[in-house]
């Protein structure tokens, strides 16, 4: 098996490499790498998804740069790339830092979804620790990364980095009751979950931690997905 690429962060394609960047639903290429996209590699102005020129656009921001794209639905485009990689073997693929400038996810978010990236696809290095061996970036790492990134949304920012599994949402996040209501509104949204009220007491109040939250969710997708598939 091949070694992972990786490229530093705004590194330009070689010649011949198409150029992956993140775009928005009305495909206008006005900023960061999806401007250098229009310019320079041949994007077209309007098209949102898919390869035009020596380009491939993702969409991770909504229609008219109305904010970013829910992570599941980021992903949902980046399965499609790498299909399409897969299915080009003799072409190159760079691929920027998508869901991660303009958009605003965390990398710890969006890596993961690259786990299965073809060979002929060079990844940013700030995703190699996403990805090194030993990390498997499954659907729990996933899960656990979505969760993270929504935690630092509605903690006043608070950098993924610095979230530890031991941290309550009140006493260490400083988060307060309307904080956790959206909190777990954005999880329920996210993941197609239901969060019920005396639930939401014992995971966010001030008992609860960071490392309890997320493994409730990570058993709460695991029985949606049972669901799905015994339905």
């Amino acid at each position: 098996m091949s070694a992972r690429a990786f490229h530093a962060d705004g590194s330009a394609p070689r010649p011949g490499q198409v150029f992956v960047f993140g775009s928005n639903l009305s495909g206008i290429h006005g900023g960061g790498a999806a401007r250098a996209a229009h310019q320079l590699y041949g994007a077209e102005w309007g098209v949102a998804e898919g390869r035009t020129g020596q380009s491939y656009a993702i969409p991770t921001v909504k229609e008219k740069i109305a904010g970013p794209l829910p992570l599941e639905r980021i992903k949902e485009g980046v399965d499609r790339f790498l299909a399409h990689a897969a299915q080009h073997p003799g072409a190159e693929f760079l691929v920027t830092r998508v869901g991660c400038v303009l958009a605003g996810h965390s990398d710890a978010a969006i890596a993961p979804m690259f786990a299965a990236a073809p060979a002929n696809c060079s990844l940013p290095a700030t995703w190699r620790e996403y990805l090194s061996e030993g990390k498997p970036a499954d659907l729990i790492n996933t899960i656990k990364a979505r969760v993270l990134q929504l935690i630092s949304e509605h903690a006043n920012d608070t950098p993924v980095h610095e979230i530890q599994d031991d941290h309550g949402f009140e006493a260490d996040l400083g988060m307060d009751s309307l904080d956790r209501a959206e909190l777990r509104m954005g999880l329920e949204d996210e993941f197609g979950i239901l969060i019920e009220e005396e639930e939401e007491d014992a995971l966010l109040a001030s008992a609860g931690t960071v490392a309890q939250l997320v493994n409730w969710v990570e058993a709460a997708v695991a029985r949606k997905e049972a669901a799905h598939v015994a339905g």
